[in-house]
Parts: structure tokens; sequence; C-alpha cells
């Protein structure tokens, strides 16, 4: 089982009508009860540009860059026989991501489709695994984590007028190339998002959205989101 929680904070101006550029720093927490026993858990940070442009009309290109580090503690039971080693190491981070969502109205309905793609690579040095009286060395790799998302989102507009709420609806689609022992696997999932957000007449921006992800193998995952925005 895992727990996973994430935090962004991030400021953006508009340079003109079509083009925003920002700065984001993002904080988050995990942690993971494997199957086979034992115990991972991690904190870490990024940080790093963005813009946004509308490359054509209804046509919009997103791009965010970031750096970071997280620092972990992995308790294993390597041998089977009950005793628990504990590992303590810091690992380097980067993220890159690009994103291409159009946007068209069909009646009462704005429809926006988007293809998203992104990578992490990861860093890990080598460190000591240990208990009292005993210690393994393990050595050091670099993960890389790719990631392609094709998406729909349906929205309604709750009332007439600029300060009604919206309502959406949001099916995607994902694959993924996730780092293991001897290379990478491919994972696949679809994904169901339902969202309400502000009326952009409001002073404080809002957006709440519920998430059920279901994977290949039985696995799923649950999420809520919050973003709270203002402009000043």
């Amino acid at each position: 089982m895992t727990r996973f929680s994430v935090a962004h904070l991030g400021a953006d101006r508009l340079v003109r009508d079509s083009l925003a550029v920002g700065f984001m720093l993002q904080a988050d927490r995990a942690d993971e009860t494997p199957a086979e026993g034992g115990r991972l858990r991690g904190s870490g940070w990024l940080a790093g540009p963005y813009l946004s442009a509308e490359i054509a009309p209804g046509l919009y290109l997103g791009l965010r860059g970031a750096i970071g580090a997280s620092d972990n503690t992995a308790q294993l039971a390597p041998a089977g026989d009950g005793r628990v080693f504990t590992a303590r190491f810091t690992t380097r981070r980067s993220l890159w991501r690009a994103s291409l969502r159009g946007e068209t109205r069909i009646g009462a309905m704005t429809l926006t489709p988007a293809l998203d793609l992104a990578a992490m690579r990861e860093t890990i040095p080598d460190h000591v695994a240990g208990d009292e009286w005993h210690s393994v060395a393990i050595g050091g790799s670099t993960l890389l984590t790719r990631r392609a998302a094709v998406s729909a989102t349906a929205a309604f507009s709750l009332g007439p007028g600029p300060e009604a709420p919206t309502l959406s609806l949001r099916p995607d689609w994902s694959a993924s190339l996730v780092p293991e022992a001897g290379g990478s696997r491919r994972t696949q999932g679809w994904a169901l998002e339902v969202g309400l957000r502000s009326g952009p007449s409001a002073a404080w921006l809002y957006e709440l959205k519920l998430r059920n992800d279901a994977l290949r193998g039985g696995a799923a995952a649950a999420t809520v989101g919050l973003t709270l925005s203002r402009a000043f």
C-alpha cells in the first residue's frame, strides 16, 4: 500500500495575452508498505520554471522543467529471518514535462482534448543498509520513468453568468515505462476524474478534483486534489 501527498506553490506573470511564464515549487511525501514486507518512506522537493502559451486559436502548449532532491528511509528484511535492515539515502532528481491541449465549444459543453508527456530522472547514490550487527553495501543507480497520457475533458457550467461554477468529467489513458531490476517495465491504465471549478469572476479561484486510477494487474489509486489561486 502506498500513500502519497504533494503540494504545489507557484506564481506566474502574463507576458502578453497569449503567453504566461512562472515558477513552481513542489513538496511531496510518500509512505509505502510493499507486499513482501518492510517500509519505504521519503520526502522531497522540486523547483523550476514553466510556461503556458496559446500557439494557435484554441490550442495551448505547456512546458515545465524542475530539479530537486529527496530524503528517504528504507526498512527491509532481505534475509527473510525477521531481521530488519535500515538504509537512509538522499537522491537527486529532475522532471521534464510538455503538454498540448485544444479547446472547443459544442453547444453548452466545453471539450478539451489533451496530450501530456513527462519524464523523471532520479539518481540514487551508493549507500549502506544494516542493523546493529550487520551491514550490506548497496550500489547506486539512476532511474528514468517516462509517461504519456491522452485525455478529454468535458465541462459544463452549473448556472448563468461568469460567477457560476463549472462541473467537469475527464477520462484518460496513460502508458508508462517504469524502471525495475534489469531494465524497464511497461504499464498502462485508465483513470476517471470529476472536477468542480469556481467561476472566473470569483476573488479566489478554486478547483476540487476527485480521481480514480485503475492499472493493469489489479492496482488502483484514489486521489483528492484542491487548487487555490488569486490574481494580484
